[in-house]
């Protein structure tokens, strides 16, 4: 009788992992967890943060989300989730210094891994970024947002990753290109996830945070 009262108030969880890139983790991602595990108690969701891609059968992972071109294999499954539109932010504090249009090339520029800074200059009918310029490397995107939150420079990053800094004024948006890489944020698992199955729930929730 012990026994099978204890088994009643346990919890069994349904473990899924998901795969997802450092920056995605830190600025998507866990932000909406509580609200993930507030409405599925029962789902045991695993993080695993990585740049690599992930091998769903050596790895145990369930689905991921990457920045790609728009995948072409004929053994998985993918939906866009994301967009990738890249956006020059910097803090208040920083933003004050920039007047002009060409004031921003006066500012420190926060570089990610992505670089997009050369594309920007082109949108604005320059050959590329001037020699001038002062820039700060970092080879994840996170690093760069925190550095321009913390008023290091400015950065330009995907506007899905700034959403609530800009909401809450901690990043204002310089100028009104938009750049990007000709990649996107998509969900990607084999074909053998169910609908229907915990993996399936994660896939939908995930979505439904996206808009999509």
């Amino acid at each position: 009788m012990i026994e099978q009262a204890t088994a009643d108030l346990v919890v069994k969880k349904s473990r899924v992992t998901l795969s997802v890139t450092p920056t995605f983790a830190a600025k998507w991602l866990l932000p909406r967890l509580p609200l993930f595990a507030a409405k599925y108690p029962a789902i045991d969701l695993r993080i695993q943060a990585s740049e690599g891609l992930a091998d769903f059968y050596v790895d145990g992972v369930d689905m991921a989300v990457r920045q790609m071109r728009a995948p072409a294999s004929s053994k998985l499954q993918a939906t866009l989730l994301l967009r990738h539109e890249a956006i020059a932010v910097c803090s208040p504090y920083v933003k004050r210094k920039i007047r002009v249009p060409a004031d921003l090339w006066k500012q420190r520029l926060l570089v990610d891994s992505h670089n997009l800074w050369p594309q920007l200059a082109q949108k604005r009918g320059m050959p590329g970024v001037p020699t001038s310029t002062k820039t700060i490397q970092f080879n994840q995107t996170s690093l760069a947002i925190d550095a321009a939150v913390a008023g290091q420079g400015v950065a330009l990053v995907a506007r899905c990753f700034i959403e609530s800094d800009i909401d809450q004024r901690r990043l204002v948006v310089v100028g009104r290109q938009v750049v990007n890489d000709d990649t996107d944020f998509y969900l990607v698992a084999p074909f053998s996830l169910s609908v229907g199955s915990d993996a399936g729930v994660v896939w939908s929730w995930l979505k439904e945070q996206a808009g999509v």
